[in-house]
């Protein structure tokens, strides 16, 4: 029913109606039928209905695909607006960092000014007043008269005098307040330095991991060219084994041509012989009895060389499956850890670069802090020149007076500072802080001009290597040799001039505690010197035992090449002797065709005498010609075989030749490393 709703009518029904020739006999058909059809209907209907379910399910697929790509796009916005917002407040910090580095400068470019300024004014008025000092005393001895008007000028002195003590205090106050600074700058300069050796040290274990990176890409280099060689050998083992199958595969079918044909002849002549009853003699069974048995001795032949043979080329390509697997394995592991290496390596070329950034920046912070303490000591050796020319002048008597006490106070506080400072010092160094004493002011004007010079031009070279830091470490121990010299000068000036004021003690109470300082300085320089020493044994270490590795690989990879070229000279002695045994073989075969063609033509003479009975015996002559034919046909596969065995013998030549040429160029790459 469900046919005839649907216009489908089979064959039978269409050519029943046209010829209106309904049986009753095929209304069983027609049942069987109409279920058939029903069931297929069925089946069509749930195909469908799973049909629809599939298409539902993708759909569903497809909107929570379609969601998720919306989640990625709006995360990758946001983080395309961080970034974009992060590197413009780093610019804006960059710009900050600049301008207030800039006013620094030009305000301390001002006061320095400022105070070259003052101290020309106040050198003027002490040579102006002076001048009326000595005025005043010629006066006085010639006319009496003007006591008053030096009265007068007492007193102006006496405010001048006052005015420059206060100035006096302002000033020692601005170097107490350049000290301060000072001490912090080195404290800064120390925390950089200290951030410098960190940065280092992670320099060194940079290039150490650099090293491995590299110890990797050419263990991968030699892993990817053994592949490739496995890959050729599978190639030319498949195309070899191809070439064997169909020799055979022909060889087979030529020899079963034959021996059908060959069985054909034997029916035909026993035929033959049984109708006509031809006389026989005692050679003829042995004629006709010995085709019967050719082809069978053939037949085995061959399949006992087709199984041996293809027994070994199945067992060569097991193995070459297994090597294949083993190294697809060993090649998806080195490219996972070349991946992690690059990642790695990615990784490290940034934090270099933002180590170097950094690097740059504390570079930058060291000269201006040196240019800063070059300022200080500008102003520090020209108050003390002042003030020494102006203690001078005013108390060369009470000087005379006291002087015996002061030296001997002096000579005290030189014989303690010496204690303090002569572990660190020799006996050359003492006599030129000698020598120095008493020439303070050119020691000073040297201390503050070279090695503060020293100390703006150093930086500018980027400490990187272990030889700049060593020359560093010498150019700051000479610098705090140099500061301890103008420590005891200090201490000499200081001793000399305690009498004129009662605050020379706090002086050197200040003295004492910034040669402490300079004492924790040189022990933390010392401590810096130590890690510098550690950082380069660190390098060598690693230097070495990259070194030990990539001689192992190079041995590693030498016996493994070796090995190869041994199991290709086996492969070839193989090869040999497959050859010799097909030389065997062909001799043999060629011995079994010479008997076959023998028999031949012995059949050939027999048909021929019974050739005036039926004309048949000299087509069955024909047949043994092409019999022959198939049988040339048979032994030029051979020949072509052999062809194509000593084709494959050369091209296992060239392969050692080119795994030669590999081992030469590796230890010639290793020879360069």
């Amino acid at each position: 029913m469900a046919a005839v709703r649907s216009g489908v009518y089979p064959a039978s029904i269409g050519t029943n109606m046209a010829q209106e020739e309904w049986m009753p006999s095929s209304l069983e058909e027609m049942r069987m039928e109409v279920g058939r059809l029903r069931q297929e209907l069925d089946q069509a209907t749930q195909e469908k209905m799973q049909a629809a379910e599939y298409g539902l399910q993708m759909l569903e697929e497809r909107r929570l695909t379609s969601q998720q790509y919306e989640e990625l796009e709006s995360v990758y916005e946001s983080t395309n607006r961080e970034l974009d917002f992060a590197k413009k407040s780093l610019e804006d910090l960059h710009m900050r960092y600049q301008k207030l580095s800039q006013d620094s400068q030009e305000r301390e470019e001002t006061l320095l000014r400022e105070t070259a300024t003052r101290e020309a004014g106040f050198v003027n008025r002490i040579a102006s007043m002076e001048e009326e000092v000595k005025h005043s005393k010629q006066a006085l001895a010639n006319i009496k008269s003007e006591n008053e008007r030096l009265a007068r000028l007492k007193l102006e002195s006496d405010q001048t005098t006052e005015s420059l003590e206060n100035q006096r205090k302002e000033l020692k106050e601005n170097i107490k307040e350049h000290k301060q600074r000072e001490t912090r700058l080195m404290q800064d300069y120390r925390q950089l330095e200290e951030d410098n050796l960190l940065l280092k040290k992670q320099m060194s274990v940079l290039k150490s991991s650099q090293v491995e990176q590299g110890a990797l890409k050419i263990e991968n280099k030699r892993l990817l060219d053994d592949i490739e060689l496995v890959n050729s050998q599978l190639k030319e083992e498949s195309r070899v084994k191809q070439v064997a199958q169909k020799q055979l595969e022909e060889a087979l079918c030529s020899l079963d041509d034959a021996r059908e044909q060959k069985m054909v002849l034997q029916q035909q002549v026993d035929s033959l012989t049984s109708n006509h009853k031809i006389p026989t003699t005692p050679e003829e069974p042995k004629i006709f009895s010995s085709p019967r048995q050719s082809p069978t001795q053939v037949t085995d032949f061959l399949s006992e060389f087709r199984t041996s043979e293809t027994d070994m080329l199945n067992e060569q390509l097991e193995e070459i499956k297994r090597e294949k697997e083993s190294l697809l394995k060993t090649l998806e592991e080195e490219k996972g850890k070349v991946s992690e290496t690059e990642n790695y390596n990615k990784k490290l070329e940034t934090e270099k670069l933002r180590y170097q950034d950094s690097i740059n920046t504390i570079h930058k912070e060291l000269q201006a802090m040196t240019e800063e303490l070059k300022h200080i000591y500008k102003t520090a050796l020209m108050v003390n020149g002042k003030r020494l020319s102006r203690i001078k002048e005013a108390g060369r008597t009470p000087a005379r007076e006291k002087q015996p006490a002061r030296k001997r106070s002096g000579s005290k506080l030189e014989a303690k500072t010496k204690q303090h400072l002569r572990p660190s010092g020799t006996n050359s160094q003492d006599s030129s802080s000698e020598m120095d004493r008493k020439s303070p002011k050119k020691n000073l004007k040297s201390l503050s001009g070279d090695n503060v010079a020293e100390r703006t031009h150093k930086p500018e070279n980027k400490v990187t290597d272990p030889i700049t830091c060593h020359v560093l470490l010498h150019t700051t121990k000479d610098q705090i040799k140099q500061v301890r010299r103008t420590v005891d000068r200090t201490l000499d000036i200081t001793s000399q001039l305690s009498y004129v004021d009662s605050s020379m003690a706090a002086e050197r109470l200040e003295l004492q505690e910034q040669v402490q300082k300079l004492k924790t300085l040189l022990n933390s320089k010392r401590e810096q010197v130590s890690s510098l020493r550690t950082v380069l044994k660190v390098n060598k270490a690693a230097a070495e035992t990259e070194i030990t590795t990539l001689q192992q690989n190079f041995d590693t990879s030498r016996v493994r090449d070796q090995e190869e070229l041994g199991s290709l000279w086996e492969e070839v002695q193989e090869l040999r002797d497959e050859v010799a045994n097909f030389h065997a073989l062909r001799t043999g075969w060629a011995s079994r065709c010479d008997d076959l063609v023998a028999q031949v033509e012995e059949m050939q003479d027999h048909v021929a005498a019974l050739e005036t009975e039926k004309n048949d015996v000299l087509k069955r002559q024909e047949s043994d010609e092409k019999e022959r034919k198939e049988l040339e046909a048979a032994l030029m596969a051979a020949v072509q075989q052999k062809v194509e065995l000593e084709q494959k013998l050369e091209d296992y030549l060239d392969q050692f030749n080119r795994l030669k040429r590999s081992n030469s160029r590796v230890s010639s790459t290793i020879n360069v490393v």
